[in-house]
């Protein structure tokens, strides 16, 4: 296997103290040749001294010449530009990570004969998991996959990431990211966004700055095809049939919203979503005025996905009729239908929630959707790339619900039938465009190669649940089951088949697009997929049970939208809790010579952060950690965290911890297993006089994490009459008496605290009690 002689080399500019910049932007690079150096970097930003740029000067010799399909798009793209024709043609896209998008539109486009692909991805702060420098499995992929195949030449493949949470960047920042891209061997084809819209501004910007030549959109009409206010105003503005009766108003305030509806030619019941927003998220169904302050209320200072906060909300004329959905490719203002969907959605109290979506054909039965979609893309400006519509058939007219920049946000669905889909259709514009452009003026945009219906079913799930394996297996086991989307998790169908009996995954309560736990594809004939939809409805009811129903050692994961956080609190044990090694579960440190647990050792939940638990277990004195997602499949709850202790309750000091005081630097005063007695119990803090003669404070909400309650000892001899009392100058525990006044260590505030030698190391070690559930 040839290996790729690419080096990817990796820039990180950050703002100096001066610097105008808003924002960082990270560099990466990937070049044949590692040595060369851009010979002009930002004056005003600081370089990692690892940093190396390459520059057109010092372009090696062996870069490989553009290919017939690619010198054909250049030249159609710019045919009185000799210059242009000369260049190796690039591609650039805008991104969140790595995805099934980029990965398939990188793959065709270089089976096509593309030699350079560039690739913005923004995300909201440095580190990001999903950055360039984070996520390297779509280099990986170029590198291992693409690279290899030795009928084609390599791909040179780049990386920016541009880290800020705005959605429309100033002009400074992108311009800086458009110098970073701009070489004098390449000609920019297109600029791109991936399958999230809040990317679109960005790549309409950048696809100006670059002068991309076949697919981008006028950065000035950005707004209009994000703002869900916007693109209806533009459809007025265009004369739109209908459009201009469509009613509106936007609404930052209650009383705005209100007045609006009280002033305005707007009646119930009418649709709340954010001006900016996706996948449905934050769109409710309001039929009065205490609807529309509860809809307000749920939406105003609230996140996105675009990691923004809503701001302001546009209600709207709930358009009642026939839905479509309708995925559309565009080249130089002439557009193709990819396919279109027959859209039915449910209500759950006032949210509207997607149900299922039927593929037509282009007939004339849906001329009139066809017709209105063109025309919405050229009033919202989307001379090229694909789009993704969602439009309404009412007794008025056609109506528009939105319309995105951006490809669908799954993977193809209909591509078998159709014989295409938007990435095919994308690829074919970019580089054989006069290929694309004959088939645009040709009708029907597409015919059905298959006499079969296909449907997507989303799921609904009416409360956070789990949902057991084998309920999941009853729905892969119907007559027209085809497969399961919406899903990380790759053949997922083919995976429950192979995991254990009694497995189970969690989902959210679903609310919107994000929080469908699966969308479930069926083919067959009519009658058949709307007999399996129906028995999937009918299923739906048993399908989420509560959280905390099944065994917590068969958790498996999140299907779309589980909250594990929520689980992780229901379901698993919490402070001051007791748990039971499972049988087969020990841990015997790094080396294998230190002995933490053993199966059926008891141990008490000392801590728990975001994802880990902490447990010190009792024989041992060993202090463990372990992810809560492998906590259920080792340990068991044996006894749940006691109520605070009484006064006159004995505790015992957890293993591995202790108690110092300021006046005794580095000497333990309050050492593990020591035992002391709850003094006294008021406003939420506890008093603990302990043997030695020391006191100590703490907050009630705190106790479990030191202590644990412990029978009361035997009295001995006379002293039987002998209590503990805060007020006692003496002060007597299991039978001895201090020979001093108590000294308190003040502990309001989380006390001074140290674990053992062990618990660095056993929370390290203690990973491999977290390995892939089976």
């Amino acid at each position: 296997m040839r290996q790729s002689n690419r080096a990817f080399l990796c820039r990180c500019l950050l703002p100096a103290a001066t610097a105008a910049l808003p924002a960082p932007i990270l560099f990466c690079d990937d070049r044949k040749d590692g040595q060369a150096k851009r010979s002009q970097a930002p004056p005003t930003l600081p370089i990692d001294a690892h940093a190396k740029k390459s520059s057109p000067e010092s372009k090696p010799t062996n870069e490989p010449a553009a290919t017939p399909s690619s010198t054909t798009a250049a030249s159609s793209a710019s045919p009185s530009s000799s210059s242009s024709s000369s260049k190796v043609p690039a591609v650039l896209m805008v991104s969140r990570g790595s995805s099934h998008q980029l990965v398939t539109l990188l793959l065709q486009l270089h089976n096509k004969g593309l030699r350079h692909f560039s690739e913005v991805r923004k995300t909201r702060f440095a580190g990001n998991p999903h950055s360039c420098l984070e996520d390297r499995s779509l280099h990986k992929f170029v590198q291992n996959v693409v690279n290899v195949w030795g009928k084609l030449e390599e791909i040179e493949y780049r990386c920016i990431d541009v880290f800020d949470d705005k959605i429309f960047l100033d002009d400074a920042q992108v311009n800086e990211v458009a110098q970073e891209l701009k070489r004098e061997d390449l000609h920019y084809l297109a600029s791109m966004p991936d399958t999230f819209e809040d990317l679109m501004p960005l790549a309409d910007s950048l696809g100006a700055a670059l002068g991309a030549s076949l697919i981008s959109n006028d950065p000035a009409s950005s707004r209009s095809r994000l703002d869900k206010a916007g693109m209806q105003e533009a459809l007025a503005k265009r004369g739109l049939p209908n459009a201009r009766e469509a009613r509106q108003f936007r609404a930052s305030t209650l009383a705005e919203a209100v007045q609006a509806m009280n002033t305005g030619n707007l009646s119930y019941p009418v649709v709340m979503k954010p001006v900016l927003s996706c996948g449905s998220q934050g769109v409710f169904l309001c039929y009065n005025e205490q609807e529309l302050e509860s809809a307000l209320a749920s939406n105003l200072g609230q996140p996105l996905m675009f990691g923004n906060t809503i701001q302001e909300v546009v209600v709207q004329e709930y358009f009642q009729g026939q839905e479509f959905v309708v995925n559309t490719v565009s080249l130089k203002g002439k557009h193709r239908v990819l396919d279109m969907w027959r859209a039915e959605k449910g209500r759950r109290n006032n949210l509207i929630l997607y149900g299922h979506q039927t593929l037509v054909p282009d007939s004339s039965a849906e001329a009139d959707v066809v017709k209105f979609s063109l025309a919405v893309l050229e009033a919202v400006g989307i001379e090229g790339g694909p789009a993704h519509l969602e439009v309404v058939r009412t007794p008025q007219g056609m109506r528009l619900i939105e319309v995105n920049a951006r490809p669908a946000g799954h993977a193809p669905r209909a591509a078998r039938q159709v014989g295409e889909d938007q990435n095919s259709a994308t690829v074919q514009a970019l580089m054989h465009p006069d290929e694309f452009l004959e088939r645009a003026s040709k009708t029907p945009h597409y015919k059905l190669q298959r006499e079969e219906t296909v449907a997507v079913v989303f799921l609904q799930a009416d409360k956070d649940g789990e949902v057991l394996r084998e309920d999941l297996l009853r729905i892969a086991g119907l007559p027209t089951f085809w497969r399961f989307d919406r899903t990380s998790t790759p053949m997922f169908a083919e995976m429950l088949q192979r995991t254990k009996e009694g497995c189970f995954w969690i989902c959210s309560a679903t609310e919107n697009l994000f929080t469908v736990p699966l969308t479930v594809l069926l083919v067959g004939s009519e009658k058949a997929v709307l007999e399996d939809m129906a028995a999937i409805r009918s299923m739906e009811p048993t399908l989420y049970k509560p959280f905390g129903f099944h065994d917590p050692s068969k958790y498996f994961g999140s299907l779309e939208g589980g909250n594990e956080t929520r689980w992780f609190a229901t379901s698993l044990p919490g402070i001051g809790d007791q748990v039971e090694a499972r049988p087969g579960c020990q841990f015997q440190g790094q080396d294998g010579q230190v002995d933490h647990y053993q199966p059926e050792d008891v141990g008490t939940v000392i801590g728990s952060s975001k994802d880990r638990v902490t447990i010190t277990w009792h024989r041992s004195g060993k202090t463990t950690s372990t992810l809560k997602s492998a906590v259920g499949q080792n340990f068991k709850v044996v006894g749940k965290c006691p109520p605070v202790p009484e006064v006159g309750t004995h505790v015992k000091m957890h293993p591995g911890k202790q108690f110092q005081t300021p006046r005794k630097p580095g000497e333990s005063v309050v050492a593990p297993d020591d035992v002391g007695v709850v003094a006294k119990r008021e406003g939420g803090h506890l008093t603990i006089l302990w043997q030695n003669g020391y006191g100590s404070h703490i907050d009630e909400s705190q106790w479990a994490l030191f202590f644990r309650v412990v029978p009361s000892p035997e009295p001995d001899g006379n002293e039987e009459d002998e209590q503990f009392s805060s007020e006692a100058p003496a002060t007597k525990v299991q039978g001895k008496t201090p020979s001093r006044e108590p000294q308190f260590i003040l502990n309001a505030d989380p006390p001074s605290i140290q674990s053992n030698s062990n618990d660095q190391e056993a929370a390290s070690d203690d990973d491999e009690q977290s390995a892939p559930k089976g």
